[in-house]
């Protein structure tokens, strides 16, 4: 497996092999990226998000998912923000994608709080919708989607013609 490095004559992306050894790239790349600001780590968001809710619908289901937000930054949030984006699929009774619950949320370290989201099945397909928190300064500081496999509505059985 090749080991990504930030080229020194470039500043793009090279790959070892002009000389110096994998561990020594490794190493570079790892004290480059860890003074660049808005480099992934793998780190957690500060705040767990579990969206849990039906995986398949029929057209005009009403449907309920329970979002579950969890405080994992070590500290107290305040000002959180929620946001709603959904598929045209979805119906909400708020209005059209996206929807934003009034106010804001505090959240004190180690803390959870649940909340409750409805739509209505409108469209057959895959319908997803993704719930993202904000901070006070509008960065994203934790999300998940949840997806639902809408059909069409079951159809009454036909009526049988009586017998002669």
């Amino acid at each position: 497996m090749d080991i990504a490095r930030i080229d020194r004559h470039t500043s793009g992306l090279a790959v070892p092999g002009d000389g110096l050894p994998k561990s020594r790239w490794l190493l570079l790349f790892t004290a480059i990226t860890a003074c660049i600001p808005n480099v992934s780590r793998a780190a957690e968001d500060s705040v767990g998000v579990l969206v849990t809710g039906p995986l398949a619908a029929s057209v005009g289901e009403k449907l309920s998912f329970e979002v579950e937000l969890v405080n994992r930054s070590g500290g107290a949030l305040s000002g959180l923000r929620i946001i709603d984006y959904f598929d045209d699929g979805f119906r909400h009774e708020a209005s059209k994608s996206p929807i934003e619950q009034q106010g804001t949320i505090d959240l004190a370290a180690g803390t959870s709080r649940r909340l409750t989201l409805e739509f209505v099945a409108a469209s057959v397909g895959r319908q997803c919708h993704r719930v993202e928190i904000l901070d006070t300064e509008h960065q994203f500081v934790g999300g998940a989607t949840a997806c639902v496999e809408v059909s069409a509505p079951p159809q009454p059985a036909a009526a049988s013609s009586p017998e002669v």
